[in-house]
């Protein structure tokens, strides 16, 4: 396997690649992969990932672009594109809503004091966010949500319900939208804020999805949070999100490029009893065929996204076109991989007979709420047509 996952790296990036697998070959070990595997700790927020996030903060890589004032190492977009690579392919604690958005929307909004209180603990690995969105009856239409915050002298009161947010139960804070301003219309009375995940009053249920991943349910019954952790101004809060739902569409290809050599690697096996290898029959070469031809396109997406952002572009709607791409293409891998399988790939990981130990159908399992989470795949649509091809809405 590897073959796919080759890609062209600048001369002076490759020490930085090796630099890279040679941490994943050091630290990653098996707990921390068994523990992300589990689904019941996010992104990597268990006792070993939390271990294993803070070894990189060591390193300075959870601020790798970040200026150094704030405890980055000011290196390229194309240093954190190989990073992500490198940690999706090795299915390893991924950098986290901390790094990813709390971080660079803080630098661009946050006061002095939000900076130097939360900036460094970022940077070192020391403080996670969970992220805090969704509600139930506001998902792809965001700017609905209704989650009140009340003022009251110093502090905000927090009421309402959040749900599908994945990390709370295991984060620090939450970055959490709610709405300052009911008069207002939808997009101009939301506001940020940084909320203790312990605060009195916060109740997390959870919810396990069919790939047997933890998200959960999140009560706010009268939460208090200080004014100083308002993000900015009040009630500008969707602008302050719109930036960071476009930090957040930079999105690794490589996790499913593996799963592709997983199956192809499975194909080129004997079947046992003697049979021919899966790969001889016509049908299935050319289906792989047809992946491996997508999955060159979305690395090239993927490569323009990095190369945009590197020029300082907000690449709105690129994002959009490689979210939709990429998680869209990820379901076609899954369902190629348990019908090329046949009955056997229907077996899941508790099974002795399951190919692959079950991994293709666990994945599979979990893929459809990839072209859900982070925006449909329809407003993903919606915003390619609309602000890339200038359709009417």
């Amino acid at each position: 396997m590897g073959y796919l996952l080759d890609y062209p790296v600048a001369p002076e990036l490759q020490a930085f690649q090796e630099e890279v697998r040679e941490f994943l070959r050091a630290h990653l070990t098996r707990e921390v992969v068994e523990e992300r595997q589990s689904g019941e700790w996010g992104n990597g927020l268990g006792r070993h990932g939390r271990r294993f996030l803070r070894e990189m903060g060591k390193r300075g890589w959870l601020g790798l672009t970040w200026p150094a004032e704030y405890g980055g190492l000011g290196k390229t977009v194309m240093h954190r594109f190989i990073l992500a690579e490198e940690m999706e392919y090795a299915d390893a604690p991924q950098l986290g809503t901390g790094p990813s958005i709390v971080g660079p929307c803080l630098m661009l909004y946050g006061s002095d004091g939000q900076k130097r209180e939360f900036l460094p603990g970022i940077a070192r690995g020391e403080i996670a966010f969970a992220l805090g969105y969704t509600e139930p009856e506001a998902g792809s239409d965001l700017a609905s949500l209704q989650l009140a915050a009340r003022e009251d002298g110093d502090e905000y009161v927090l009421r309402g319900q959040k749900i599908f947010n994945t990390e709370t139960h295991v984060a620090d804070y939450v970055w959490l939208a709610a709405r300052t301003d009911t008069q207002a219309p939808k997009h101009k009375g939301i506001s940020l804020f940084i909320v203790d995940a312990h605060s009195r009053g916060l109740s997390v249920q959870p919810i396990y999805t069919a790939g047997d991943h933890r998200t959960n349910i999140v009560f706010y019954d009268d939460v208090r949070v200080p004014r100083r952790n308002l993000l900015g101004e009040p009630n500008k809060g969707w602008y302050y999100l719109a930036t960071a739902l476009d930090l957040e569409r930079f999105f690794p290809v490589s996790g499913v490029i593996r799963q592709l050599e997983l199956i192809i690697w499975h194909a080129k096996q004997p079947r046992p009893g003697g049979g021919s290898p899966l790969i001889e029959d016509a049908l299935v070469r050319r289906r792989l065929a047809e992946l491996v031809v997508q999955a060159q396109a979305v690395r090239s997406i993927s490569y323009r996204m990095a190369w945009l952002l590197g020029q300082g572009s907000v690449p709105n709607i690129e994002a959009s076109i490689l979210k939709l791409y990429l998680r869209e293409f990820a379901q076609r891998v899954g369902r190629a991989g348990v019908e090329i399988m046949g009955l056997y790939g229907q077996l899941r990981p508790s099974s002795a007979l399951a190919p692959l130990g079950g991994e293709v159908e666990k994945y599979h399992r979990a893929s459809p709420v990839l072209t859900i989470s982070g925006g449909s795949s329809e407003i993903q649509r919606n915003i390619i047509a609309t602000r890339g091809l200038e359709l009417p809405r």
